[in-house]
């Protein structure tokens, strides 16, 4: 009678080659190593998930692979000292993407500077531009990071207010270059006489030179740091 024997073929189970009779059983891996940033989703074959274990080896041979789902996590944003609302963002582990621009509203005197990490570990870092593109901020699968506004000095001047040959005092006011603004109303007082207007002092190209009390205007009163005397 005849006597056959089983050909070997080649079985690799991710990159690791061994020779395997045909038709013999392929036993169900042990789970990979952990991958940074990603879960582990069970064993391919052909592109497809392996159901059911153990497999059989088939003429030609097999290669089996581990797959791999990328780590979702969420980005929320403090305000920090600034107000309002921003919505969560989400990100998907090794997926570049650009932060949402800054939606808070920064405080009095203050511009948006940057965001601070305040989950940042190893090579997350810790601090991020407005609307940078950025990945991997965090490896953990369903990870929360949270981004908080940092906020810097505006460039700004100073408005002093002077009695000429009236009584009382009123404190200096500081005002945000570009963004105009509301004058306080006139507290000095003199005998005999009523407040007509202000006199700016140091006007120069576009800033006003007369201002009503209590007066709204657009233009600076004085360059950035600068300082400008109403009397």
């Amino acid at each position: 009678w005849a006597t056959w024997r089983a050909n070997k073929y080649t079985v690799v189970i991710d990159g690791v080659s061994r020779e395997m009779d045909y038709g013999s059983d392929i036993a169900k891996p042990a789970d990979p190593a952990a991958r940074e940033g990603y879960t582990f989703a069970g064993w391919t074959t052909n592109g497809a998930s392996v159901a059911a274990w153990p497999l059989k080896v088939l003429l030609g041979g097999l290669t089996i692979r581990s797959a791999w789902t990328a780590n979702a996590y969420t980005v929320k944003f403090d305000p920090g000292e600034g107000t309002g609302k921003m919505g969560d963002q989400a990100f998907t582990y090794d997926v570049p993407q650009a932060l949402t621009a800054n939606g808070f509203t920064a405080p009095e005197l203050m511009v948006f500077d940057c965001w601070t990490n305040e989950t940042a570990t190893g090579m997350s870092p810790p601090l991020l531009g407005d609307g940078e593109v950025v990945s991997n901020l965090t490896a953990e699968a369903n990870g929360v990071v949270t981004l908080k506004a940092t906020w810097k000095d505006a460039p700004s001047y100073v408005v002093a207010f002077a009695a000429n040959g009236g009584e009382g005092e009123m404190a200096d006011r500081r005002f945000e270059c570009g963004k105009g603004g509301t004058l306080p109303k006139n507290t000095f007082s003199r005998t005999g006489y009523t407040f007509g207007q202000w006199t700016n002092e140091t006007a120069t190209g576009m800033s006003p030179p007369l201002l009503g009390d209590g007066a709204t205007f657009t233009e600076d009163l004085a360059p950035t740091n600068g300082m400008a005397t109403l009397k």
